[in-house]
């Protein structure tokens, strides 16, 4: 049986269940086991999610349909999900072999009310590409080429099959183990319906291609087919072919006279328009749905998976990015505690020295990606302190955005074979100082670090004075370095004020060349500064 044969109900629920009936099965057997060490328990664990990633990879390609998605989303969760059970899942390809075109001909024509060779003045019955859920044809529409996309036959309802089978699935491993319960598996589930759900509906498609169309029409160097909107419907989407070079391919793009380095600053920037000023981002940006164009622009395909930004988040996103630019580890804990990927359990301070020593290396270094990244001793060596800075510092990433840092990572792929020898990080901070600027954040985020900078020492001297009075000796951190700042501070008062009256004077002169600035943000950081040199005069 192929994924491309239509699966009775009863025996595909059958399959899905067994594969989660087996791994619970062989989870109880190993709990049941003693080791002789904690390490050799841990590589036996890692070896056992290893082996259950494989096997659903290999019923994921046997069975396609809603598997497959299942197999890419877990890929994409590894802020929960073991890095040995991943793994396996990350190279899984929404590419499984046509439904036959008698099966689908029939179902395009009820959906567009007429036969084709009516329709359209060609029509190509060899599938220009299969997925899991849909495939395209090619043909001619008025004088255009187009391609069509189409549903399988049958999807909907083998999705509905399997998503019930994968939800019962989870609900017994919630209730009957510890591993179910720990990676909240209802909760993944319920992420996994609606955008599965959401890929089925292809006139829903269409509108988040005119959407994008939308917010990169004054971009020269971003695309989007263009849509045959008499044509779409429900479960077929009808817009421009397009033809290009895959953006990892460099040495085509070079042959061709197109710069890679130039395609990934392209990219990059295009992503960091869609995480913080658009709000809707492009979540399955792998190589087969992008396209560079002989003047090295590039055209977005495949608008089936697209994530949300709220808008709250947006601005929260935005300061994140301009406190990694600034490598200002409060500012970048706060903001992820504002995007709610902290959790009650976070451990602030030990967060603090994690992400300033993520930031640090990723500054110097490209960062690891499931798709199109080189293995090597250094990769391994940054995979896993990625992967021990989410977990032991016991961060979550809030549902609504399991699929952003999938793209985050497919990106960052892509860019890695297109500038092997750029940081990706750095790449992004340069990319996106431009939507800082543009949002007014440049300028406001210049004035709050000069201004944190100047207040400080003040600030650490009352948390060390807080910690003394409260008795609360015994912290996952060195305050030595504070207590040597506080004495220092009692010694040199005289030169703190004088410092802070300077920076008074700084901000004043900042202030005077901008065009605007609000009365009441200069006349109360005036008065913050005036006040501090009261307090802590001499």
């Amino acid at each position: 049986m192929t994924p491309s044969q239509p699966t009775r109900g009863w025996l595909r629920s059958l399959s899905v269940l067994s594969l989660a009936v087996g791994a619970a099965y062989r989870s109880w057997r190993f709990s049941l086991r003693r080791f002789p060490s904690e390490a050799a328990r841990t590589r036996a664990q890692d070896d056992l999610w290893r082996r259950e990633g494989e096997r659903l990879r290999a019923s994921a390609v046997r069975l396609g349909g809603l598997l497959i998605k299942v197999g890419q989303f877990l890929s994409a969760r590894a802020d929960v999900l073991p890095e040995s059970f991943t793994r396996p899942l990350g190279s899984l390809q929404d590419v499984v072999p046509p439904a036959p075109w008698a099966t689908v001909k029939p179902g395009l024509e009820r959906a567009l009310g007429q036969p084709l060779s009516e329709l359209f003045e060609s029509f190509d019955e060899t599938p220009l590409a299969a997925a899991s859920l849909a495939q395209v044809y090619r043909a001619r529409y008025r004088g255009r080429k187009v391609a069509v996309k189409v549903l399988r036959p049958g999807i909907e309802r083998n999705v509905q099959t399997d998503l019930r089978a994968v939800k019962l699935a989870a609900r017994w491993a919630t209730r009957l183990t510890d591993w179910g319960r720990r990676f909240d598996l209802m909760t993944l589930w319920a992420e996994l319906a609606d955008i599965t759900l959401q890929e089925l509906d292809l006139q829903g498609e269409a509108s988040r291609l005119e959407r994008f169309s939308h917010n990169f029409e004054n971009d020269p160097d971003v695309h989007a087919p263009g849509l045959v909107k008499e044509l779409t419907r429900q479960r077929v989407l009808v817009m421009d072919e397009v033809f290009g070079v895959k953006p990892d391919d460099a040495d085509k793009l070079k042959r061709s006279g197109v710069d890679p380095v130039k395609v990934a600053r392209i990219l990059i920037r295009s992503f960091m328009k869609q995480w913080m000023v658009d709000g809707l981002f492009h979540a399955d940006p792998h190589p087969g749905n992008l396209f560079v164009q002989p003047d090295g622009s590039v055209t977005y395909l495949d608008f089936g998976m697209m994530g949300e930004v709220l808008a709250e988040d947006r601005e929260q996103i935005r300061a994140l990015t301009s406190s990694v630019i600034r490598q200002d580890t409060e500012g970048m804990v706060s903001a992820l505690e504002r995007l709610q990927f902290l959790r009650p359990s976070t451990h602030r301070a030990r967060l603090k020295r994690a992400v300033g020593m993520l930031v640090n290396r990723l500054l110097s270094a490209p960062p690891p990606a499931q798709h199109g990244w080189q293995e090597g001793p250094e990769v391994d060596e940054l995979v896993r302190e990625i992967r021990f800075f989410l977990h032991d510092n016991t961060l979550q990433l809030p549902a609504r955005y399991a699929f952003l840092g999938r793209s985050l990572g497919i990106v960052g792929g892509v860019v890695a074979k297109l500038a092997p020898d750029e940081p990706f990080v750095r790449l992004m901070a340069s990319e996106a100082r431009r939507y800082l600027t543009e949002s007014g954040m440049g300028w406001q985020d210049t004035a709050r670090d000069l201004f944190a900078r100047l207040v400080s020492p003040f600030r650490r001297a009352l948390e060390v004075l807080e910690k003394l009075d409260s008795g609360n000796l015994k912290m996952d951190v060195d305050l030595t370095p504070l207590i040597a700042e506080l004495r220092t501070e009692r010694r040199s008062r005289r030169a703190i004020s004088l410092a802070i009256l300077s920076g008074f004077f700084l901000i004043v002169a900042a202030f005077s060349h901008l065009p605007t600035v609000p009365q009441d943000l200069f006349w109360g950081a005036a008065a913050v500064l005036t006040l501090l040199t009261v307090v802590f005069r001499p």
